[in-house]
């Protein structure tokens, strides 16, 4: 009766260490995720940070500019200018925080596509 005892505790042991190593797993993956996460969000404000005070640099020159126009195609001239530099800054910008976005999903994905590898190879 004894040995069956010692093989139950034994075998409840070993299932208890199983538990609190996954349970150690799942913490260092969450916390793997939230540092990606954590990292790509500050990406995407630096870089937002970036365009807002580019651009708004450029609109206040364009009103300097717009000020000193000495005639009305000059102005529109220097209007005209400045609508082509927006749309071509807002679109590159656009696509590079939406490449930022992918970088951010793709690398707070992988600790968890770790672990579903890991838990795959042992079943």
């Amino acid at each position: 009766m004894g040995g069956f005892m010692d093989v139950r505790a034994s075998t409840m042991i070993k299932d208890h260490e199983a538990f609190q190593q996954l349970g150690q797993q799942n913490v260092e993956t969450a916390i793997k995720m939230f540092s990606e996460w954590s990292r790509g969000w500050r990406a995407v404000s630096a870089e937002m940070g970036d365009f807002t005070r580019r651009s708004l640099e450029d609109g206040i020159a364009t009103v300097e500019k717009l000020f000193r126009a000495k005639s009305l195609d000059q102005a529109m001239g220097i209007q005209s200018d400045f609508t082509a530099r927006t749309f071509d800054s807002y679109f590159h910008n656009l696509s590079k925080i939406s490449g930022i976005y992918a970088q951010l999903f793709k690398n707070s994905y992988q600790p968890f596509e770790q672990v579903l590898q890991n838990s795959a190879q042992q079943k």
